[in-house]
């Protein structure tokens, strides 16, 4: 039977390649390597990465000290995938505990299965003990990682492609996925020439309309102070849960919806409580991505005869053109006038 125009999967040779190999290939030395990496895990590595950089780029140009995103994400990510892993095994328990399953699988986080709700939870514990110890504003943080959240999320659904996963009912549409009958994940009873939803690449367009949104709504409003961030929740809530609700693979279920809606409406709703705490709390514009007193000066600046002159204290109250600056941030800017000590404290 010849398949309608539909999107095919990536054959069982393009998901694994081996590193060395690939170095030879492109006429690089291998160093000797001789490594298997999964395509899935290669391209969630890639968006990390470029998260990471596109991050660490909006930091500095707010003025945090260079390189300063490591200091965080150093706490972040390994969180972000332990909780990963936990709520994956909370999610998917007939995966790790039931009869003739191997003892502590649960824990070879190697294998694959993170849920991003939970990387979502240990990310955010991640920043504000990152935060605390760097003097970096955790909102701060949080709303200028918006941008890398997300491409690090079509990361993840780029190798979910390649591992045949997140797909949902069949359908007829052209754009419909081919998913090999041999595939683990693929639904009993049904021909093999099936088409299914292709929710991994909803959710790929869902997460470049969210950059390109609110990226343009924050700017537009100058949303600041963890306002950017809850207004991810709830794009990245809302779009999760209809995802979900397209998929067919088995998954926990509360009053007949599947549980991945239910905690997408859940984090919608999160988000809109944060925006609107946010918006009461803080009227003004930050003065600084750092804590009161815990300001980054450039060696250039520390003693420079104007930084700490009472004229420059008059027009950074001001904020310039009028603008309102938050009341309960007034004191970093006196905090950061009495720092004395060497080039790039913080």
């Amino acid at each position: 039977m010849v398949l309608p125009a539909s999107i095919p999967s990536p054959t069982d040779d393009w998901q694994v390649f081996n590193l060395g190999q690939w170095f030879r290939d492109i006429g690089w030395t291998s160093f000797g390597l001789n490594i298997d990496l999964r395509a899935s895990t290669g391209f969630i590595i890639l968006g990390l990465i470029v998260a990471l950089v596109v991050t660490s780029r909006r930091l500095t140009t707010r003025g945090a000290e260079p390189g300063i995103v490591v200091d965080v994400a150093i706490w972040a990510i390994p969180l972000g995938i332990v909780f990963g892993r936990l709520a994956y095994v909370a999610l998917n328990p007939g995966e790790f505990f039931s009869a003739g399953s191997r003892a502590w699988s649960w824990a070879f986080v190697w294998e694959g299965g993170v849920s991003i709700w939970g990387v979502l939870l240990g990310g955010v514990i991640g920043v504000l003990i990152g935060g605390r110890i760097t003097g970096l504003r955790a909102s701060t943080f949080l709303d200028l990682a918006v941008p890398g959240i997300l491409i690090g999320t079509v990361g993840e659904r780029i190798g979910d492609w390649f591992e045949h996963e997140y797909f949902g009912t069949p359908t007829a549409a052209p754009w419909g996925l081919q998913i090999p009958s041999d595939a683990a994940g693929f639904p009993v009873g049904l021909s093999e020439s099936t088409l299914f939803q292709p929710t991994f690449l909803y959710e790929i367009l869902w997460a470049l309309g969210g950059i390109a949104l609110l990226l343009g709504i924050s700017k537009k409003f100058d949303l600041q102070w963890g306002k950017t961030f809850a207004l991810y929740l709830v794009w990245y809530g809302l779009g999760r849960s209809w995802f979900e609700s397209l998929r067919i693979d088995p998954s926990l279920y509360l009053a007949g919806i599947r549980v991945n809606v239910w905690i997408g409406w859940a984090v919608a709703i999160v988000g809109i409580v944060v925006f609107i705490v946010a918006s009461r709390r803080h009227t003004g514009t930050e003065l600084s991505v750092y804590v009161a007193g815990r300001e980054w000066i450039p060696a250039a600046e520390v003693h420079s005869e104007d930084t700490y002159s009472d004229t420059d204290d008059d027009s950074e109250s001001s904020a310039g053109n009028g603008a309102t600056v938050d009341t309960t941030d007034t004191e970093s800017v006196k905090a950061t006038r009495s720092v004395t000590s060497g080039a790039g404290t913080k």
